[in-house]
């Protein structure tokens, strides 16, 4: 879709002192009058999961952090009240016979490589810059793009690593270890506006 809409407030230009930045959000897809929307930027910088450990995105930090931390800290009560609950199904990796666990009800929630790949359809679309937030949370950010890497939900071709989308563009269907410090976060979900 490619239009964009303003929803919640996050820190995002690395001053506190200014309060927390409106956090913009393009367009996936419309439903009646819910919608799907992803972060314009890559708002933070957390790990996969907090351990180099076997997980899914069922047991995975970062869902908590999604669903929790950041769920409570971005949105007011009633915006709160506007993001739907969504059925998660577990995303498969292409390439590799992964345990993808169990399927899921979130509220905010990571794109699939299958997902990635149908509302990203090139990899120009897929490049993603980093606040300068997340940046100074260590997010890693290519010098020849100026774009940084982030995460998918999809496992990637062990239990312990997860698929992403690199700082060029391109699907890393296989090695991102779950517990790499510098990875990216744009957050997704289904909104009612009505």
């Amino acid at each position: 879709m490619g239009d964009l809409v303003a929803f919640g407030r996050y820190e995002q230009d690395n001053n506190v002192s200014n309060g927390a930045e409106p956090i913009v959000w393009e367009i996936l897809e419309i439903r009646d009058n819910d919608i799907l929307v992803i972060s314009q930027s890559a708002i933070d910088c957390q790990r996969y999961h907090a351990k180099y450990v076997t997980v899914t995105w069922q047991t995975s930090s970062i869902r908590q952090w999604l669903n929790g931390t950041f769920f409570n800290a971005a949105f007011s009560l009633e915006e709160q009240e506007q993001i739907l609950t969504t059925d998660m199904k577990a995303a498969p990796n292409p390439w590799y016979d992964t345990e993808p666990g169990m399927d899921t009800q979130d509220r905010i929630f990571l794109l699939s490589i299958q997902e990635v790949k149908q509302y990203f359809p090139s990899d120009s679309r897929r490049m993603c810059a980093a606040t300068p937030y997340a940046v100074s949370q260590g997010a890693y950010v290519n010098p020849a793009t100026g774009c940084s890497w982030w995460w998918l939900r999809t496992p990637g071709c062990s239990s312990k690593d997860a698929a992403s989308v690199n700082s060029d563009g391109t699907i890393d269907y296989d090695d991102a270890a779950v517990n790499t410090p510098p990875g990216t976060i744009r957050p997704v979900m289904w909104i009612r506006m009505g």
